[in-house]
């Protein structure tokens, strides 16, 4: 694995987001998104934000560098541990 193809998996999740798995679904039918888009009502960067949260709160032990609050308290128990 490596970056180019965790980056296309990503493109074929837009795909799948956008169009495939809308085809059956009855919550979130095809053609929804691009409506609430077209109506103000949800933008890109709403749904990019919302990809982020999702990502960072996921990989946020594995990702250095990004340490926000929340993470202060996973900080402080790794310390603990050390002083074993």
């Amino acid at each position: 694995m490596d970056r180019e193809t965790v980056l296309a998996t990503i493109d074929d999740l837009v795909v799948k987001f956008l169009r495939d798995d809308r085809k059956d679904d009855e919550e979130l039918p095809r053609g929804t998104i691009e409506k609430l888009i077209r109506a103000e009502e949800l933008t890109i960067d709403d749904m990019v934000e919302r990809f982020r949260e999702g990502l960072e709160e996921r990989l946020e032990k594995v990702v250095p560098g990004e340490v926000d609050e929340k993470d202060d308290d996973l900080e402080d128990e790794d310390e603990d541990d050390d002083e074993d």
